[in-house]
């Protein structure tokens, strides 16, 4: 059975603006989006997640902004663990989709023993430069999603879980 337990999540301080302060995944960004991105706040998670790489400083620019982040406020610490649903909804070609999520701490475990599954198939380049992004930021710097699919059982329904904007009804 899979680890999971609660953490300390890091977020934007309240107040600020997250449509100023969010982007899409490093491997979807264009250079275009890229600088669109810096431009729009300098509190644009691009800074992290794709940071402009001068000379090879692209991972230690991102440490220094995170670093900047959480100096100045821009980021807090959550003072309790906690578990977190991440509800996002957006259309795509007409089409409306949603997803549920809930963020958790999982302890990894080795692949041959079957607890924890790739939700997708990843490639080379792209796991050495989260490896590289990692090695100087804390470990809780970017969420990976995880789906566990078997047993189904035991599966978390989070389409069950209330939306928090209906009133509940005891």
């Amino acid at each position: 059975m899979a680890g999971v337990r609660s953490f300390h999540a890091l977020r934007y301080a309240p107040g600020l603006d997250l449509s100023k302060a969010i982007c899409p995944p490093f491997d979807i960004i264009s250079p275009d989006q890229q600088r669109a991105l810096y431009e729009r706040s300098p509190y644009n998670a691009v800074h992290i997640e794709l940071a402009y790489d001068d000379n090879g400083s692209r991972y230690e620019r991102a440490a220094e902004a995170l670093h900047r982040w959480r100096k100045d406020g821009t980021f807090l610490r959550d003072e309790a663990p906690a578990f977190y649903l991440y509800d996002q909804q957006f259309e795509r070609e007409g089409i409306p989709y949603r997803r549920r999520l809930l963020f958790a701490r999982l302890r990894l475990e080795p692949w041959d023993r079957g607890i924890v599954l790739p939700h997708e198939q990843t490639f080379g380049a792209p796991k050495e430069d989260r490896l590289r992004l990692l090695r100087p930021l804390p470990p809780d710097r970017t969420p990976t999603r995880r789906q566990r699919v078997r047993p189904a059982r035991r599966r978390l329904h989070l389409r069950r879980w209330p939306d928090p904007h209906t009133p509940s009804h005891r």
